[in-house]
């Protein structure tokens, strides 16, 4: 309804008409005043104690923070004696004990939270950490496991079950979990050290209980775990020394010096396994390396004590020495030249080998025979650089060798291998297609090229690739998956969705394609919501939801296609059968929920929500959620109109959301509609308390106040409304008229002119009028004054208007005239509200004619606004005592399109002529048949002035051959203040 709406006009120009004001009166039982009282006495108390123990568990957490759990825990006891079950509470109150080293009192407390909250995982932390600190290893590990079991891969609780085992000195538990950490996280370095650790201490107790060979494995695990440790070679050299298999030792220390070249202690221990075997030449060339990398007395000494020993070993018995002695008198001597070279190469002397290696290059630079011994010493020596560039010589001068083109190959796939790990494809890719048909790394090449078409996004040839490897391995199922990735990766996912179901209808044992059918199935559906298939996903799902019941992702996005299909039944069977694989899903609750709604199930979402709002009171999301539906619930009980049932729904939210703005205005509209307007008061009143400037809720108020004809509040709440940009010339325009409304003082001057067809009877009327309004009460004086040539007609009359609104309004009418007017005449009316707009009007009317003529009237009418337009329809009937006169009028009124200006028509038909404010033409032309048509327009210049003209066109049937015309004009000036 507008802020000028015709009805309200219509009402207002009625009383004008009878100059009354309509003022509604409300009236309001002292006892349901004093229950809604109480209601929100409760409600207040209710709501109270929740903040009251909200606010302080919020200090609790501050003291908390601080480290000041004695005050915390404290807070959090009052708290409970508020708020008993707020499980978010106890647990803290569990933490504070905890922290103050009330062990026993935590346990019992945080059992107490578990007991009424199976699922919390805070709870379990804190009881870890509390067995742990009472040396209750077997329950901490058993909280451990049910932590483990919510997050499975949580490095930090592994790593506390393996202490936990470690002190319970369970080392096979504490391994086996170790490892399975360590599988987890293979890159993560403290998971790495962790893991050596108890490989290292598992390797110790061996060897304290002389079980070497256990010591040996412990320490070999532990080694695949890290390179970097020197002490764990140490270990494991020593205990190989011990079993007397003094090659590993060796083999262990050279290890450790390839990772660790710097490392003293592991070099000290090659030289000693050296000494061991007698190997006197490689312990002397490793020291002899050692001394000229790092020069010190240490070395020196060590080095002078081999030489002795060595000297002793062979006492100029090793024919290398004698060969040795001859080459040097005799360096031509190729007999002693080439024992030099193979023994040097033979027993490791690397150096001399490189020595006469050098040598003989000079001689001969192409000898294939001196480059493959020089690749043979590069590949001893693991130089990979002259390896790697001898090999290329090699093949140069030499591209028919078989040995060296294999050396070759091996030489070039390794470095593509490399390349394509660094993602440079333009050098590995020639590599690659070369070595395609190579009996040992065609496969692995031939993999590597589809590697690289699919990282170069070459689908085509990646597919031909592909449809190669599946010919040559038709049953190698890794291959037929590489095809199914092809299309998957160029966007066609229809075909490798296709293939997949159709390779397991060929091969229904071969697990690979139904685990990747799941994978591949996610990115499917995804292409599918694009193109909106959302029947195709309903299959996919169906599929996948039929291999994996439990699958979540396939329920999810089941839904959702099926919702946007609005199939709503079968989105709801779906989601009903998933709550039950997972009943305390939370978000599968709310998605059932959600789907309720949109099925127009509110009652089965309210359900729900209201379940989901308990378990998790601070939850926002799930808080939101039910209000929403709350909402929706609310609208349906008003559509089927359930008033009092929807003011419950919306009470329930301002219980669930005390700050609520949106749910108070709906209370209000339906008590405004229902007239009880002082209970939407005081729910406006109430939701201005939280939100004192809020726009809507100001203005609600000023719409009550007008209700209540209190238009000087209602103007100050008004005012406060700041309306949107639109809305502002409306928001103006009622602002001044409510402004109007709060003036009590009203002048209204008329003037009729009335001309007929007899001259005698022409004559005019003016009328000066004052009128004074009160809340449901109004009274006006009027001064009528009509003059002839016979003379000045007066009158005066008071009136007197009192509107009950809910019930029935009064109008009565006193007028004391001189002449030409009735001499007293007394009337009374009573408009009774009805249903769908309709007024009721019961009238009487009592007149005094000069000489001594009384007139008695009776009347009835009917109004009823539609839209724009107001009618009115009326029957008088008249009686002087001997006859017996009536007659019919009906008037209608058209508002313009600022609903303040109307255009006005009006007919009667009967004995009665209705002239309106000329009542002393009635007892002149009473009982004579005639008919009435006339309009008028009144134009509001504003709220507090208009003007307003009208004409009357009246015949009377004088005669049966006499007609008699009376034509009357009428104009008033109305002005409140």
């Amino acid at each position: 309804m507008g802020n000028n709406d015709p009805t309200r006009l219509c009402q207002y120009e009625r009383k004008e008409m009878m100059n009354f004001v309509n003022i509604l009166i409300i009236r309001v039982e002292l006892q349901k005043i004093a229950l809604i009282a109480l209601f929100f006495l409760a409600a207040h108390l209710g709501f109270s104690q929740t903040k009251d123990s909200d606010i302080l568990f919020e200090k609790a957490r501050a003291e908390g923070e601080n480290k000041n759990f004695a005050k915390a825990a404290a807070y959090c006891e009052q708290a409970l004696k508020l708020a008993p079950l707020d499980m978010d509470v106890k647990e803290y109150l569990g933490k504070c004990q905890m922290e103050l080293g009330r062990l026993d009192e935590a346990r019992v407390t945080l059992l107490e939270v578990l007991k009424k909250s199976p699922k919390r995982v805070e709870a379990r932390h804190y009881l870890m950490n509390i067995e742990f600190q009472t040396e209750r290893y077997s329950s901490a590990v058993c909280y451990a496991n049910e932590l483990l079991e919510i997050t499975p891969y949580a490095k930090t609780l592994w790593m506390k079950k393996i202490q936990l085992y470690s002190l319970m000195n369970n080392r096979v538990e504490a391994q086996r979990a170790a490892l399975r950490l360590y599988h987890v996280f293979p890159e993560d370095e403290e998971v790495r050290l962790l893991y050596n650790n108890v490989l290292k201490e598992e390797a110790q107790a061996a060897a304290k209980r002389m079980d070497h060979l256990q010591a040996i494995e412990q320490y070999e695990l532990a080694l695949k775990a890290t390179s970097n440790d020197g002490e764990l070679y140490l270990s494991l050299i020593n205990a190989y020394n011990r079993v007397g298999n003094f090659d590993k030792a060796l083999e262990v220390a050279n290890k450790g010096l390839y990772y660790l070249p710097s490392n003293k202690a592991i070099f000290d221990k090659k030289i000693g396994v050296l000494e061991q075997k007698q190997d006197y030449p490689k312990a002397i060339e490793a020291v002899q390396y050692r001394l000229k990398m790092n020069p010190t007395q240490e070395y020196a000494t060590l080095l002078n004590y081999l030489l002795s020993e060595s000297a002793r070993y062979n006492r100029n018995s090793d024919p290398y020495e004698l060969y040795g002695q001859l080459y040097a008198r005799n360096p031509s001597n190729m007999e002693a030249y080439t024992y030099l070279l193979n023994t040097a190469l033979a027993r490791g002397y690397f150096g001399a080998a490189q020595d006469l290696i050098s040598t003989g290059l000079k001689n001969s630079p192409n000898s294939k025979e001196l480059l493959s011994k020089q690749l043979y010493l590069y590949e001893m020596q693991q130089n990979k650089d002259g390896e790697k560039a001898m090999i290329y010589k090699l093949n140069e001068l030499f591209p028919n060798d078989l040995e060296v083109k294999e050396k070759f190959s091996k030489i070039q796939y390794a470095q593509a291998k490399e390349d394509l790990t660094n993602q440079q494809y333009r050098s590995a890719l020639p590599v690659f297609l070369s070595l395609r048909n190579h009996p040992e790394y065609g496969v692995s090449s031939t993999n590597a090229l589809y590697s690289i078409y699919m990282a170069q996004n070459k689908f085509d040839k990646a597919l031909e690739i592909s449809d190669e490897l599946i010919a040559k391995n038709p049953e190698n199922h890794k291959y037929m998956l590489q095809r199914m990735d092809v299309f998957s990766k160029s966007g066609d996912l229809d075909s490798a969705y296709e293939q997949c179901l159709n390779y397991q209808k060929i091969y229904p044992d071969a697990t690979e394609y139904s685990a990747y059918e799941e994978e591949l199935s996610i990115d499917y559906i995804k292409q599918l919501r694009e193109i909106e298939n959302f029947e195709k996903i309903t299959q996919v799902t169906n599929r996948l939801l039929f291999n994996d019941p439990k699958n979540k992702l396939a329920y999810l996005y089941g839904i959702g296609a099926r919702l946007e299909m609005k199939e709503f039944i079968d989105a709801i069977n779906v989601a009903e059968i998933a709550m039950l694989y997972f009943p305390n899903d939370k978000d599968f609750k709310l998605r059932l929920a959600s789907i309720y709604i949109d099925a127009k199930q509110v009652d089965e979402a309210l359900v729900l929500l209201e379940e989901l709002h308990a378990d998790y009171p601070y939850n926002t999301l799930f808080r939101d959620a039910y209000i929403e539906a709350l909402y929706m619930k609310g609208k349906e009980l008003q559509l089927i109109d359930k008033q009092t049932e929807a003011i419950a729904v919306y009470r329930e939210i301002l219980r669930t959301q005390p700050k609520d703005t949106l749910a108070p205005i709906k209370i209000a509209n339906i008590l405004i509609d229902e007239d009880q307007l002082s209970e939407a008061m005081q729910v406006i009143d109430t939701g201005l308390f939280y939100h004192p400037e809020h726009n809507e809720l100001n203005f609600k108020k000023g719409v009550i106040y007008e209700k209540m004809q209190d238009f000087e509040n209602a103007l100050i709440y008004y005012k406060k409304y700041k309306p949107p940009y639109y809305k502002f010339e409306e928001h103006k325009d009622l602002l001044d008229y409510i402004e109007s409304r709060s003036y009590k003082n009203q002048i209204n001057v008329a003037y009729l002119r009335v001309t007929t067809d007899s001259i005698p009877l022409q004559t005019s009327v003016a009328t000066f009028e004052y009128m004074r309004e009160w809340k449901s009460t109004s009274i006006a004086v009027r001064y009528n004054y009509a003059a002839r040539v016979n003379g000045i007609g007066s009158q005066i009359e008071f009136d007197w208007y009192r509107d009950m609104k809910d019930s029935a309004s009064w109008f009565a009418n006193v007028g004391f005239a001189n002449q030409f007017f009735p001499e007293f005449k007394i009337g009374v009316s009573r408009f009774q509200p009805l249903k769908k707009d309709y007024t009721l009007e019961l009238g009487a009317k009592y007149l005094r004619f000069q000489p001594s003529r009384n007139l008695w009237m009776a009347a009835i009418g009917l109004e009823k606004t539609f839209n724009r337009t107001w009618l009115n329809l009326k029957t008088t009937i008249i009686t002087d005592q001997e006859n017996l006169y009536n007659s019919i009028f009906g008037q209608a009124r058209f508002y313009m399109k600022n609903e303040r200006n109307y255009l006005l028509t009006q007919a009667s038909l009967g004995t009665i002529p209705e002239v309106a404010n000329l009542d002393l033409q009635l007892n002149t032309f009473l009982s004579y048949v005639n008919t009435m048509v006339g309009a008028g327009y009144f134009h509001y210049f504003n709220y507090s002035s208009s003007l307003g003209v009208m004409g009357n066109w009246y015949t009377f049937r004088i005669s049966p051959n006499r007609l008699e015309n009376l034509y009357n004009f009428f104009i008033v000036v109305r002005h409140r203040f």
